[in-house]
């Protein structure tokens, strides 16, 4: 289907399309994809952006996608989900970023350049991360590192437990190294 409008330039940098709000309020310019349907649907897509650019071969490539979505179009109740879509090896997969109900989903890794911090706690299986604590619901927890393990106590102490009940300790007593067993 052709688009209604068109821009077209065959200059650098061009066509560069802008909106500007020169008002001295807080209110910015904006931009509404509306819409509006006789018979609203859960996961009824309400807008897409689309982006795209040629391979080496000549060939138009949607390289991204921005989709909206309502999931739940209940009166008082209603969702929506913001999917981010790129290629990988040749083809379109599934959405890189899910933006859903309060929750971010990536459908890969997660690279940062620096630190990741988290407001709150983290989940990964049955292993939850919470500012001072790990707990593993169930199994084992193996720590595995190609070098040394450090563990630095400003205490003093490195205890150890089973079912909440210590059994034992490393201690640095003075100048010495004290091992201690508490049962």
């Amino acid at each position: 289907h052709a688009p209604t409008v068109g821009i077209h330039s065959d200059e650098a940098s061009d066509p560069h399309f802008f909106i500007k709000n020169t008002n001295a309020d807080a209110n910015p310019p904006r931009i509404s994809l509306i819409k509006d349907s006789a018979s609203p649907a859960d996961n009824d897509e309400t807008g897409r952006i689309y982006m795209y650019g040629d391979n080496d071969a000549g060939e138009q490539i949607e390289s991204v996608l921005i989709r909206g979505m309502m999931t739940d179009v209940s009166d008082g109740s209603e969702d929506s989900k913001l999917e981010f879509f790129t290629y990988a090896a040749g083809s379109q997969g599934n959405a890189s970023l899910k933006l859903e109900s309060h929750n971010a989903t990536f459908a890969g890794s997660i690279v940062a350049g620096s630190t990741i911090s988290a407001a709150s706690t983290i989940h990964r299986g049955n292993m939850t991360i919470d500012s001072q604590e790990i707990d593993v619901g169930s199994g084992d927890l193996l720590i595995d590192v190609a070098g040394d393990i450090t563990l630095d106590a400003g205490g003093n102490d490195i205890r150890f437990f089973q079912s909440g009940t210590e059994y034992g300790k490393f201690k640095s007593d003075s100048s010495d190294f004290a091992i201690y067993s508490s049962v």
